[in-house]
């Protein structure tokens, strides 16, 4: 890869500082084809730098300020816009937009100082929800929820640090509870309830000894708290 840039500054005394560049930089592929253009000031990415493709369209739109990334990257594929990711100051910060080859919104994420933080949604490509997560610093925290693509709840999974954590319930598509599941840390436990598709539970299941009284009271609570 070879470079064309911009004038040097600061080349007096090499010992204490290297050469400053200002103004563009080129860089071109081994086919003398440009691969990228950037700007610099003082020695540092200061403003918008472009990628390009082997066709010589745009691939990728990154904003910088003082050497960092700052502002809305964009990468592209063919010509048409398939990510848009906010930045601080070299960090992720805000909505992050993701699409397919024709334009449909695959999913909105919320960032905050480079983190996963706050809810977060996935489409699929009629543009229906297709799942709902909550994000605490990096990590899964709160009820994730799934959807068949008719838009129907397929399951709630609930989360804590990042790992399964309560009763994970499963759906059939007309609604009706199909499975409930228990999880601790992210380790399944107890034994599952299945329900057929009129909401009914087997009628001959078994429990280890250690855990009837757990399902004997949670039958209890079930009749008092109605799910």
């Amino acid at each position: 890869m070879e470079y064309g840039m911009g004038t040097r500054k600061g080349a007096g005394d090499m010992s204490n500082e290297v050469w400053k560049l200002d103004g563009e930089m080129v860089a071109y592929d081994e086919e003398g084809r440009i691969s990228q253009r950037s700007q610099v000031r003082g020695g540092s990415f200061h403003g918008e730098t472009l990628y390009y493709d082997e066709d010589g369209q745009v691939s990728q739109s990154v904003p910088f300020q003082d050497g960092k990334v700052h502002g809305e990257m964009k990468m592209f594929s063919k010509g048409c816009i398939r990510e848009m990711i906010p930045y601080c100051m070299g960090a992720e910060e805000g909505q992050a937009f993701t699409y397919d080859e024709h334009g449909h919104m695959l999913s909105i994420r919320s960032y905050h100082r480079g983190e996963l933080h706050g809810e977060s949604q996935w489409f699929n490509s009629q543009g229906r929800v297709i799942k709902i997560s909550q994000f605490h610093h990096g990590q899964l925290e709160g009820e994730t929820l799934e959807f068949f693509p008719s838009g129907a709840l397929r399951g709630r999974l609930p989360y804590h640090a990042n790992e399964l954590e309560g009763e994970v319930q499963r759906f059939y598509e007309h609604g009706i509870i199909e499975e409930r599941r228990h999880f601790l840390k992210g380790q399944p436990f107890g034994v599952p309830l299945q329900y057929d598709r009129y909401g009914n539970p087997p009628q001959d299941i078994s429990y280890p000894e250690s855990e009837e009284r757990f399902f004997s009271m949670k039958k209890v609570w079930q009749t008092i708290l109605p799910v």
